[in-house]
């Protein structure tokens, strides 16, 4: 399960195209599911903070949850709400900095990453590669 589909989320979206994984995604904006709809991409509206979206989408069975949301507020409420339903299913979420990290590590969350960490070891690592003409 994708839940988001804004940059970071339809990035993922085709890295599980890729690899042959079947999806579904969760978004809230509706011109954006519409758009994904015409390109034939598995997807609802709805807000995944809603527990009965969540069961609709068989979350029991899912082999993980990816929470691609820019929106703090309603990133953790979604991560509230897996966590609520089932606490087995592994989430991986993305979050800006350490003190966000903190908070989701207290619902029990452990797939966490922070972006500006990620980032930055990338950025590192390309920056020590030599170039060979």
């Amino acid at each position: 399960i994708v839940i988001g589909y804004g940059r970071l989320g339809k990035h993922i979206v085709r890295l599980l195209e890729r690899d042959g994984f079947k999806y579904v995604i969760v978004e809230q904006n509706i011109k954006t599911v519409e758009d994904a709809r015409k390109l034939g991409k598995p997807i609802i509206f709805g807000n995944a903070a809603q527990k009965h979206i969540l069961e609709a989408l068989n979350i029991y069975e899912a082999s993980s949850v990816v929470v691609s949301l820019g929106n703090n507020e309603k990133l953790y409420l979604v991560c509230e709400a897996i966590q609520e339903l089932s606490q087995n299913v592994k989430t991986v979420v993305k979050v800006n900095s350490f003190q966000e990290m903190q908070i989701l590590l207290d619902l029990g969350l452990k797939h966490i990453i922070v972006e500006t960490e990620q980032t930055a070891l990338g950025m590192y690592k390309e920056a020590l590669k030599v170039d060979i003409p």
